[in-house]
């Protein structure tokens, strides 16, 4: 492969790396973001929670709502109060955790993915054919994306 190929791949590795990523907010329904590095980040957090199903699974908590407001505006002890919101507050874990995705291995793979689209997709998109490109990086990129390519199609 000549280096003008190079610089061609990785074009086409990023415009790939893309089109997967967008793909897997409208699977995770993640919302509208604009950024590309803004789902990236939402994909990789530890801190929100994919679920299958995700309106599902909301309309499914805003049902236990009233019961919480009911327990809590009730005339038991507290002791009472504390015991059903904490039975009822397992009720919600437990569904959520039967609804949720895992994916550690997402995140293992956005990290390398990331790495990259800063050393070879960027690069060879917006730099002059002179720029060295290495056939290493091509290669495992080609493999990683295939990775979140089949992650992907696990969703759908």
């Amino acid at each position: 492969m000549s280096n003008g190929e190079y610089h061609s791949s990785g074009n086409y590795l990023r415009k790939e790396f893309e089109r997967v990523v967008h793909e897997l907010k409208q699977v995770l329904e993640i919302g509208k973001t604009e950024k590309l590095q803004n789902i990236i980040d939402a994909l990789k957090s530890n801190d929100i929670i994919f679920a299958s199903e995700p309106h599902e699974l909301l309309n499914q908590i805003n049902r236990y709502l009233p019961n919480l407001l009911g327990i809590l505006n009730s005339s038991m002890n507290d002791e009472a109060k504390v015991l059903k919101v904490k039975e009822l507050l397992t009720n919600v874990n437990d569904l959520i955790q039967n609804k949720k995705f895992d994916f550690p291995e997402m995140k293992t793979i956005l990290i390398k993915v990331e790495f990259y689209r800063n050393i070879l997709f960027n690069p060879s998109s917006h730099s002059d054919e002179e720029i060295e490109v290495y056939r290493k990086e091509c290669l495992s990129s080609i493999e990683i994306l295939e990775e979140l390519n089949g992650i992907l199609n696990d969703l759908r």
